[in-house]
């Protein structure tokens, strides 16, 4: 009955071209890890997700502070810590 509604999905018809590339997909995969940091970066990111999804906020809050944190890769103590210099010693030279 389903071949006869949609004729393209007789399995007489399906070719090579239509089964997915798991190699593909994979290689997909591993430049998007790379791109992001690497798998390190990629736990901090789902750590600081999991602690906004935690915290305290509306729903449409913790959507706009999640997308603002996967903006730049890495958990946001990475960020922070070298965007601030240390408390007890003198500001970096500029």
């Amino acid at each position: 009955m389903l071949a006869e509604i949609r004729p393209h999905l007789r399995p007489d018809r399906l070719r090579y071209r239509d089964c997915m590339n798991f190699k593909n997909l994979s290689n997909v995969a591993k430049k998007a890890v790379d791109k992001r940091g690497g798998t390190e970066s990629l736990k901090q990111d789902f750590g600081e997700l999991q602690r906004i999804a935690k915290g305290k906020g509306t729903p449409a809050e913790k959507a706009k502070k999640a997308a603002a944190a996967l903006k730049t890769p890495g958990a946001a103590e990475g960020r922070k810590a070298a965007d601030t210099p240390p408390a007890d010693g003198p500001p970096p030279a500029a």
